[in-house]
Formats: structure tokens, C-alpha cells, sequence
């Protein structure tokens, strides 16, 4: 029977409604996530050299990939909006940070991230002194190296000055972070040849030997600073963590697995068959040489996500004060009431928080029209009342112009934003995998890129689309700026359909039934598998790793291939399993006992145990980033629950987590998947520099076991001395007249080889 016109417009007015309400909703459950503010300073390890992707001034190498924003994704994926701000610079000394970087730390940062003493014992004149061929020497690599040592007293002050001015920055309940250098060599016997003998002292070892102490330093430098300060440090050495990975000290072959760029070559990556390949490159890329490579600074982020966790400084509310720059780009007009309804009601909830906290706003509106984008710059003269009228008019537009998301946030990106204050997008439209690749597609990575180089915009997603999910890669670009990725279709029972048919006619009070319309409950938006984004909206528990119980909970019980299982020993104190925290446990053969990690591999059988739910109460465990659905547990009477699940083959490499959910309350743990060990390859030649290789012995010496953990520390004594990342070492002219005279003799001998 076809519907009357009284019914059409009751259930026109119901589901607008319904799907503003879910709407705001889901904009106030924001507050109830965790937010941190990161600050990176230091030298070229921490920028980024040689790992592509760079922002900010030309000169400083900041790089999208490096450690920091692999650990500031992994806190976003896992539920902690994290906003990283990163002010290292290529080439810098300890002084250069106190003087002209600390100063640019971000008010009330939660956690500040370094690297720092390299450039200040000339880390690049060693490299060039003992390992690049025709300008090494057994005598100047030594000099390099006693001046190094000498001036790690001096370094270790240097820093512990640098360390307190940077507390002085920042809030009590902050943390800091210094993480270690690597060591420049594998353990592999080298001599540096003469010019007429060569002798048989080991200068791989010398510069090894060097880096551990360095490291060794700096870890009893944070553990006096913790004896004396507030504000605690934690030093995360990786000398253990690339052994094995790192430059070939031959000057005819290169490590297969290197996780650090060696001579003439940047950008390296580790592939699916274990074997780095990277950019070739010359010497006027030398400040990309000796650092880590892609794969080098994903694993430095895996180790800080293992060591760190979610730290335990992270804040409760977002920041809604002090100067805020609010862009919306909104793509055309919405295609029915309902949907225009919505939209107003997550913009005027955007405009309504900020005004509450008594921020200092200012706003920009991008419309589409033409095929094109018309802006209203930032400015102070958009009064929130105006842009309400404009946005309004906006989406009650007849027609959507459906530009790609790509080309709105591109534009958007282009504002005069200022310095100090806090930088947000909204993008409105449909944000599906179809209209973000309607076009090119769309280098997410570039535009992630333009978002640091700006300043650390973030970038929130409203999908209008009813039926299908943002896309993976724009939604990535959201959650990896601290963003948010919502959407109208988040409640899977919406009617999308019926949105899309039902008539809007006049709203008439109705005598008969008034009621109908003011009894409407908003239904509450769950988490959906066809839309992971928004997991955002939940509150993520904090984890912290346990010095005194890490990962062991119980004792193991029973092994059984590649998968461990574990009998649940006892649980914390509490009156009663509510009151318990939640906190997740994964264990297998591949991990070391006593961590709270997991490594494991595709196809694995990896179990799974969680404990501090409520009892009786159904937990589902998910496998992120991309999210798998493991399956779904009661809890028991003590309110733990254990699932086994194999790994997806169809998982990527690298670090991922487990997370374990209850009623919106969430706990997660680290979860890398690696591959599996191949045999090795034979060492790949290194490009160019075969000749003149020198005494380099084949037979390995392995390390003392007995040093201590240690990270490589070599840089300059203050005047002209070389530093990390520089472009300008002494001697670069000398060293590239020399290096092509060798090629051109390569040629040579190869034409003549061919003839």
C-alpha cells in the first residue's frame, strides 16, 4: 500500500534525525580518546637523512619515514591521537639544539624525542677517514678516533645541559627519550691497506669499539639524570637491535641486509627476499651516507612502540585553547535532507567545541563549484556565525561538483597558517576508495608530506557515503596526522536506501500522533568492520610495559609448533574483576620471554590472552592496522578470555598490533610479522669501488658478548670538524677527484674486458 503523505514525512523527518544525531555522537565521543604531543629535536638521525620524503627547510632532511613518525603511527593506529612536531636538523651539534631549537618546542609537549652527540666527536670524518676509499688511512682513522674518545667526557656534559634546558620547557608529567646511534660496522675483520704495506690493525673493531662506548655513556648519563630530575628519561640504545645489520667495511661489497645507507647510495629498503635495495646516488648526496635507510628507521619506530608502549603521559582531552586554524573544504552540495541535516550538525559541533574551550579561531571555508575549489582565506574577519550561513547555503546545493578529496585537501593545505597555533582540515564529501581515485591517483604520501611541511596539519574525514568506507590510503593520511576518519554511514543499520527515496515535503504538526518525532532515541554508533575508522571514538587504555612482569603472566603450559600457550597465573589485586585494568598478553617461540612483544610470521598460530574484562560479557579481538576480525570470546568468571588465530597470509611485514574489546573500553599490544629466514645472499658488490680494495679479511670475529648495550656516537670537536648529515665535508673535492680517476680506470678496464 503506498504511503501517505502524513507517513512520508514523519519517516523523512526520523531518519534525518537519526543520522544527525548518530553525527554528533560520534563528534563527542572524541572526548573520551587520548591525545599526546611529540616534539623530535636532535641531529640527522633524528631528521631523517636518508630516508626520503623530506620536509621543512631544504637543508634539514626532515623526513616523513623517519623513527619518530613510524612510533607517532603506531600510537595512532593504536587509538592515541598523536601529534609530532619535528624540529631536528641535519648537521647539528649539541649546541646547535640549545640554541636554536629547544626554544621552538611546542608549549606543554607531553614527550620530547632525540638523538644528539654524533656531530660532536665528528662522527662523518671517521666514516671518511677509516672507510672511504682513497681517502682512508690507517693514520688519520686512528687520530679521528682517540679525538673522539677524548671528547666523550665533554659530549656527556654537553648533553646533560641540553637535558635540563629542555625540562625546563616542558610540564611535570612529561617524558624524554634519547635514543642510541648504531654501529657503523658489522664485526667483520678490516685493515685499512697503505700506500706500501698494510698492517694488520683491525679498524672496524676500533670504530665499533668506539660506538659502544659512546653508547655505554649515555646510558649511565640517563641513569644519573633520573637519580637527580623530575622529569625522567628513557635511553632506547640500537646497537643490539641492528647487529648484523650494518655497512660492510669492504669497500668491494655491500651488507645484503643492511639497515643503514652505505657509500653512494640513500633510501635503501629491505624486500620481501630480505635483501636491501635502495637509491644510487653520488657525492652530493654524502649527507645521506652512514645513516639508516627506510627499513633502518622503521625498525628504530617498532623498537620504540616495544620499549615505550603508550606512554604513560598521554592527556585525557584534546587541546581546544590558545590559537587554533580551522579549515573546511566541503565537496558541493548533499543529495537530500537528511544528509544535509547531518553535515551542518557535525560542523556546527566542530565550531561549538572550540568555541567553549575559548580558543583564538580562525576559519577558512573551500567550496566546490565549476570543477574547482572558491577559498576564503584564514582570516579573523570569518565569524563563526558567517561560516555557519555560508556552509549551510553550501550543502543545501542542489548539485556536487564530486571533486576528488586529493585535489580539496591539496588546496586546503595551501593557507597562510600561522606559526604557533594549532592547524586542522575538515574535509566533507565522499571520501570512498571510487571518489578518491576517481582521477590520477591520488600520492598520499606526498600530501602527507604537505601537512608536516605546513606545520603539522591534521586532517579530519566526514564520509558522506552511505554504502562504502573511506579509502584506506586517505584514511591512513587522517589517522597518521592525529585526525579523525568519521562517516554518516558509521551505525550499520542505518536505511541508507530509504534516505536516498524518501520525500521531504512541509513538516505539518500532526494532532494524531505529535509524539512520534519527539520520542526518537539517537541510536548509539558501534564500531563496524566495514568502517575500522571508527575506532578512533573509543577510548584507548593505557598500556604500559611491566620492568618487573613484562609479558609473563603465568607459567607456559603447553607448546606446540609456532604458538605457545599460557596457563593464567595470578592477576593483579583487586576487589573484583571490574576494577582490574585490562591488559593483553601474546606470546610464541619467536618471542623472547619477558617482553611485551610479539614477532611471528604469516600463517603462524599465534594465541592470544586477555584478562580484566568484565566476566560473562562477550570480548572480540582484532588484528590492526589493516583490521582482521580474529573472532569473539566470553569472558570468564575472572574475566580473561584466550583466542588462537593464524596470521593472515594476506598481512604486510612490519609492525601491526592485537587489540581485545569489551564495551567500548580497548587493550592492545605490539605485533610485528616478519619473514621467514631465507638462506643468505651472496654480498652484493658495491657500485664503483671495487678498485684499490685493500687487506679486507673474509674470516668474521664475533663481539664480546660481555659489552654493554651501545650505540654509536662520532662527530666533530667543535670548529670546522665534519658532522652527521653534512654536505660540506673537507676534503669532498679532493675525495671526488680521486673517486673518479678510480672510475675512469673501471671503465677502462671493463671496455678493455669487453674487447
Amino acid at each position: 500500500m503506498p504511503m501517505t503523505r502524513r507517513i512520508r514525512t514523519i519517516v523523512s523527518v526520523l531518519v534525518a534525525f537519526v543520522v544527525a544525531s548518530a553525527m554528533v555522537a560520534g563528534s563527542l565521543a572524541l572526548a573520551g580518546e587520548k591525545y599526546l604531543k611529540v616534539a623530535v629535536i636532535g641531529d640527522s638521525y633524528s631528521a631523517g637523512n636518508g630516508a626520503g620524503n623530506y620536509y621543512g627547510p631544504s637543508d634539514s632532511y626532515r623526513s616523513t619515514r623517519n623513527w619518530a613518525h613510524v612510533y607517532s603511527n603506531w600510537l595512532n593506529d593504536n587509538g592515541v591521537r598523536t601529534t609530532l612536531h619535528n624540529h631536528a636538523y641535519s648537521n647539528a651539534v649539541s649546541q646547535d639544539v640549545v640554541d636554536k631549537q629547544i626554544d621552538k618546542i611546542e608549549e606543554n609537549s607531553n614527550v620530547v624525542m632525540l638523538t644528539i652527540g654524533g656531530n660532536d666527536v665528528s662522527f662523518a670524518k671517521i666514516v671518511a677517514n677509516c672507510f672511504l676509499v682513497a681517502y682512508r688511512s690507517e693514520s688519520s682513522c686512528k687520530r679521528s678516533i682517540e679525538s673522539a674518545d677524548k671528547l666523550l667526557p665533554t659530549v656527556r656534559e654537553r648533553t646533560l645541559n641540553l637535558l635540563e634546558k629542555v625540562s625546563k620547557r616542558l610540564p611535570q608529567n612529561s617524558k624524554i627519550v634519547l635514543v642510541g646511534y648504531p654501529l657503523l660496522s658489522t664485526d667483520k675483520v678490516y685493515t685499512i691497506p697503505g700506500w706500501f704495506f698494510s698492517s694488520d690493525w683491525d679498524a672496524a673493531k676500533a670504530v665499533r669499539n668506539l660506538g659502544i662506548k659512546a653508547s655505554d655513556m649515555q646510558k649511565d648519563m640517563i641513569d644519573e639524570w633520573n637519580q637527580k630530575n623530575a622529569i625522567k628519561a628513557t635511553f632506547v640504545p640500537t646497537r643490539e637491535l641492528f647487529a648484523g645489520h650494518e655497512p660492510d667495511p669492504a669497500t668491494d661489497a655491500r651488507n645484503d641486509k643492511r639497515w643503514i645507507n652505505e657509500f653512494l647510495e640513500t633510501e635503501g629498503k629491505v624486500g620481501e627476499n630480505g635483501i636491501t635495495t635502495s637509491k644510487e646516488v653520488g657525492l652530493t648526496h654524502a649527507a645521506m651516507f652512514y645513516h639508516p635507510n627506510i627499513t633502518g628507521h622503521e625498525k628504530i619506530g617498532e623498537e620504540l612502540a616495544k620499549v615505550l608502549g603508550i606512554v604513560d603521559v598521554t592527556e585525557s582531552s584534546e587541546t581546544v585553547t590558545g590559537p587554533i586554524d580551522v579549515v573546511f573544504v566541503i565537496d558541493g552540495g548533499q543529495d537530500n535532507d537528511a544528509k544535509q541535516v547531518a553535515v551542518k550538525g557535525y560542523v556546527n559541533e566542530v565550531i561549538k567545541k572550540f568555541q567553549d574551550g575559548g580558543a583564538q579561531v580562525r576559519y577558512s571555508l573551500l567550496t566546490s563549484a565549476e570543477g574547482n575549489y572558491t577559498k576564503i582565506a584564514l582570516t579573523d574577519s570569518l565569524s563563526a556565525d558567517k561560516l555557519k550561513e555560508d556552509v549551510a547555503k553550501e550543502v543545501s546545493s542542489s548539485v556536487a561538483t564530486n571533486l576528488t578529496p586529493a585535489k580539496g585537501l591539496a588546496v586546503g593545505l595551501e593557507q597562510d597558517w600561522r606559526s604557533p597555533a594549532r592547524k586542522l582540515i575538515y574535509y566533507i564529501g565522499n571520501t570512498s576508495t571510487a571518489a578518491a581515485n576517481s582521477s590520477d591517483a591520488p600520492n598520499w604520501e606526498e600530501l602527507l608530506r604537505r601537512t608536516y611541511d605546513k606545520g603539522s596539519v591534521e586532517v579530519h574525514l566526514l564520509n558522506t557515503d552511505l554504502e562504502n568506507a573511506s579509502d584506506e590510503g586517505l584514511a591512513k593520511l587522517a589517522r597518521h596526522t592525529a585526525g579523525t576518519v568519521q562517516s554518516l554511514a558509521e551505525k550499520p543499520d542505518l536505511p541508507p536506501v530509504a534516505i536516498g527515496t524518501v520525500e521531504t515535503p512541509k513538516v505539518e504538526p500532526s494532532p494524531e500522533a505529535p509524539v512520534a518525532i519527539g520520542t526518537v532515541e539517537a541510536p548509539k554508533v558501534e564500531p563496524s568492520p566495514e568502517a575500522p575508522v571508527a575506532i578512533g571514538t573509543v577510548e584507548a587504555p593505557k598500556v604500559e610495559p611491566s620492568p618487573e612482569a613484562p609479558v609473563v603472566i603465568g607459567t607456559v603450559n603447553e607448546e606446540n609448533g609456532n604458538h605457545v600457550v599460557v596457563k593464567p597465573g595470578k592477576t593483579p589485586e583487586a576487589s573484583s574483576p571490574e576494577e582490574l585494568t585490562p591488559y593483553i598478553v601474546l606470546l610464541s617461540e619467536h618471542s623472547a620471554m619477558g617482553k611485551r612483544e610479539l614477532t611471528a610470521h604469516r600463517n603462524d598460530e599465534v594465541t592470544v590472552m586477555v584478562e580484566g574484562f568484565k566476566p560473562g560479557k562477550p570480548v572480540s579481538f582484532e588484528l590492526h592496522s589493516k583490521v582482521f576480525q580474529l573472532g569473539t570470546v566470553t569472558a570468564d568468571a575472572k574475566g580473561a578470555a584466550t583466542l588462537t588465530f593464524r596470521v593472515p597470509k594476506e598481512i604486510s611485514f612490519g609492525l601491526h598490533s592485537v587489540q581485545a574489546v569489551q564495551d567500548g573500553t580497548r587493550a592492545g599490544v605490539p605485533l610485528i610479522i616478519s619473514k621467514r629466514a631465507e638462506n643468505p645472499a651472496k654480498e652484493t658488490p658495491k657500485p664503483g669501488l671495487k678498485a684499490n680494495s685493500g687487506n679486507e679479511k673474509s674470516t668474521s670475529k664475533n663481539v664480546d658478548t660481555n659489552q654493554k648495550p651501545a650505540k654509536k656516537v662520532l662527530t666533530s670537536d667543535g670548529e670546522e670538524l665534519a658532522r652527521t648529515g653534512t654536505n660540506d665535508v673537507p676534503a669532498l673535492l679532493f675525495m671526488s677527484t680521486l673517486l673518479a680517476f678510480v672510475g675512469i680506470v673501471m671503465v677502462a678496464v671493463r671496455k678493455r674486458a669487453r674487447t
